[in-house]
């Protein structure tokens, strides 16, 4: 069985199910597997790990079961839950001294080897058993087609390179020279000894040392302008690098977003800068080290075939040392990704939640549990340290008994006059400086290593599919007729196999030009099918249609544009109050007049140090919650588009602010198709349409006066709010 590690923290069901199919003789790639399963923010249940097994062909038994029962019907390999958080492999149980011991597959380590009592620790979670999944492979899943990880291809990475293909070829040049300076050295010292010290000629001397300062300036000289150019290069490709990556994830569906700790997509940005280093510094450096390497091997033998044979033969063995323990630190990284993701959005959350934090007297508690994130930290760091400076160790005391052997030989061969003493201090500075390319081969292979880690993680978004597509048209195109928004019987759930259904069997028709209220209890779905009208999730059946045009066939980003919006968790970016309202859309000073006058921030805007350039959000002046929700609201006007969605946009506010604010709005509103979300009802009272919602299902729909008049849940919710006479 293949041991796959998980690349996030939610991917050890995924990881898990990879390595069962391996062991049958299939390979699943992990973001196949992350799809099939439906991962959510919160990761994977035994019952989502199972329903996937059973979408791939295997006949599964899912259950709570003891030790005992485990080992006497034990049929290899079996996933477990571990630690009431997390999944595992149990490969094998072996029978060592009488004792049992279980090799454990662990997604998130590595293969480990445990007692029978360590294992109960971590696997029994109540009544002396714990829960595990048996699994069986049918026919089905011989007949599945393998889906390959995706590799860190040379033509990917010369992509790169290929914008800036005269630095990189001035580069070369530049490398190529430095490289045969270096190479005329051991000659020069060769030189110096038997010819110039041996007959004591001075001159002699003095012309050699003066052209080897010469030589060294001039190779100075070209380091200097190849580490500009490598500077150069590098900060283009990391620029390249970045934007690509962000121009992705500007594509993607909003639900990516929801699905993902933002740590961990902030780790992902800076496995760039792991690919740039490799891109740059070590593929380049160890291309010419090679180089150099060969050469200085191909001179060797002109001193003598007994010091190349030393040399190769320790330099091998220090290479294998160096890899075998390089491999041990390769899932180290992959515990520093997980561990840095983790402390990232630990500090970020104590950040952004200050304030509750002292409201509610949490400090200690989350104090603690950073604490708790960097000691582990520092524990995965000194592991990969010790095992770092094993690695180091055994490779420099390699290094000097070959240099200490070369040495040796070559003296020998002088003792017995088939070498001069030049020749003894020309193999000595050869071998001198074969010691930095053999490490940047060494540093190399760690790169490698650490950007194939990163393009695995950076290629799991690159192969994330658009929200946007070629078949889809514009919403634009949907306008030539005005029929509103149709929704046919409309259900939703969100991703997730244990997730309750939101929406069911929606069916109803948004008039285009009136204003249509969306009211219910808390958790009844409202704000959810403002989401689907803007297209963050996918309908789970049904369809939506705008003007008489599934929204599946219309461009998120057109309809996104069309609309008017303000969300409940509408964000105010590090921006001026202009750019804030104005966004994205074409600057006009007097549609921004008129949408701050409808919002009611004139006075507000007046009052501010600078006015509309005044800077705000978290590097600029402070709002409170009321003044958010006019400058959304003023951001939504602004776009002076078609649909005008408002979710409860007006919470915040006193009731005065709110009266204006809807004065104006209505006035504004004409011949636009507007919805409302709102728990107040003295805001839904004027609207043309109620529809009330109850756990996910329209109960009633109707006028303010109609549906008062049936006294059903409409009224209810009226007369809780003391509404009945106004």
């Amino acid at each position: 069985m293949k041991y796959i590690r998980q690349q996030n923290i939610m991917d050890c069901g995924p990881s898990c199910i990879a390595m069962v199919t391996s062991h049958y003789g299939k390979t699943l790639s992990l973001d196949y597997l992350r799809s099939e399963s439906q991962l959510t923010r919160e990761g994977i249940s035994l019952l989502s790990i199972e329903h996937t097994c059973s979408k791939i062909g295997f006949k599964t038994a899912c259950g709570q079961f003891t030790v005992d029962y485990l080992i006497q019907n034990f049929k290899l390999p079996v996933i477990l839950h571990w630690n009431s958080n997390h999944f595992v492999v149990l490969k094998e149980i072996i029978k060592k001294k009488g004792e049992n011991i279980f090799v454990v597959y662990d997604p998130s380590y590595g293969k480990i080897k445990l007692k029978q009592k360590n294992f109960e620790l971590a696997w029994i979670s109540e009544d002396n058993s714990g829960f595990g999944m048996f699994l069986e492979p049918t026919e089905d899943f011989y007949s599945i087609e393998n889906h390959l990880e995706k590799k860190l291809k040379l033509t990917k990475l010369l992509g790169y390179i290929k914008p800036h293909k005269k630095q990189f070829f001035i580069l070369i040049i530049l490398m190529l020279l430095g490289n045969a300076i270096s190479l005329t050295f051991p000659f020069l010292t060769k030189s110096l000894i038997d010819n110039g010290v041996g007959n004591k000629d001075l001159g002699y001397i003095t012309y050699v040392l003066i052209a080897q300062l010469t030589l060294y300036i001039s190779m100075t000289i070209f380091d200097v302008f190849r580490n500009r150019y490598l500077l150069f290069i590098g900060s283009k490709i990391g620029i390249t690098v970045v934007i690509e990556f962000l121009s992705k994830l500007f594509t993607l569906p909003i639900s990516f977003f929801e699905s993902r700790m933002h740590g961990d997509l902030h780790q992902r940005i800076s496995d760039n800068d792991r690919i740039q280093q490799f891109l740059t510094n070590q593929s380049i450096t160890t291309a010419f080290s090679i180089v150099t390497l060969v050469v200085y091997l191909c001179i060797l033998p002109y001193f003598g075939f007994s010091i190349l044979l030393a040399y190769l033969s320790l330099t091998s063995l220090a290479l294998i040392w160096s890899y075998y323990w390089l491999q041990k630190q390769k899932k180290i990284d992959y515990l520093i990704f997980q561990i840095g993701s983790k402390n990232y959005a630990s500090l970020a959350e104590i950040l952004t939640g200050m304030s509750e934090m002292k409201l509610n007297s949490l400090e200690e508690y989350k104090q603690n549990n950073w604490k708790k994130v960097q000691e582990e930290f520092v524990r995965i760091r000194l592991r990969k340290m010790k095992l770092g400076q094993i690695q180091s160790f055994g490779y420099e005391f390699l290094n000097q008994v070959k240099n200490i052997l070369v040495v040796f030989f070559a003296a020998n061969l002088v003792t017995t006059g088939d070498l001069t003493l030049g020749s003894l201090l020309s193999v000595s500075y050869i071998v001198g400086q074969m010691n930095a390319p053999i490490s940047d081969i060494i540093e190399f292979s760690r790169s490698l290593q650490e950007a194939k880690l990163s393009y695995s993680r950076l290629s799991e978004i690159q192969d994330y599919d658009s929200e946007d597509n070629d078949s889809q048209i514009d919403i634009a195109e949907a306008k030539r007729i005005e029929k509103g928004i149709q929704f046919d019987n409309v259900s939703f759930k969100y991703d997730g196999i244990e997730s309750p259904v939101v929406l069911k069997n929606l069916n109803f028709t948004i008039p285009h030009g009136k204003t249509t209220a969306i009211v219910g209890t808390s958790g009844s779905g409202k704000t959810t099918l403002i989401k689907l009208l803007l297209k963050y999730y996918k309908v789970s059946e049904g369809e939506i249609r705008i003007n008489d045009v599934g929204i599946n066939n219309l461009t998120a980003k057109s309809v996104r544009a069309n609309c008017g919006v303000v969300m409940q968790d509408g964000f105010i970016f590090s921006e001026t109050l202009f750019r804030n309202v104005v966004m994205g859309s074409t600057e006009n000073k007097e549609r921004f007049n008129q949408s701050i006058e409808i919002a009611n921030l004139t006075d507000f805007v007046n009052d501010l140090p600078l006015g509309e350039n005044t800077k705000l959000g978290i590097s600029g002046v402070g709002i409170s919650g009321g003044q958010k929700q006019r400058l959304l609201i003023a951001r939504a006007v602004y776009k002076n588009a078609d649909f005008f969605y408002l979710d409860e946009a007006t919470s915040s506010l006193d009731s005065e602010n709110e009266r204006i604010i809807y004065d104006n709005l209505n006035k504004y509103f004409e011949n636009k198709t507007v919805v409302i979300v709102a728990h107040r009802l003295s805001t839904v009272k004027n609207a043309d349409q109620i529809i009330v919602l109850e756990k996910g299902e329209i109960v009633e729909i109707g006028s303010h006066q109609s549906l008062v008049s049936q006294r059903g849940a409409y009224y209810s919710l009226v007369e809780n709010q003391l509404e009945l006479g106004v």
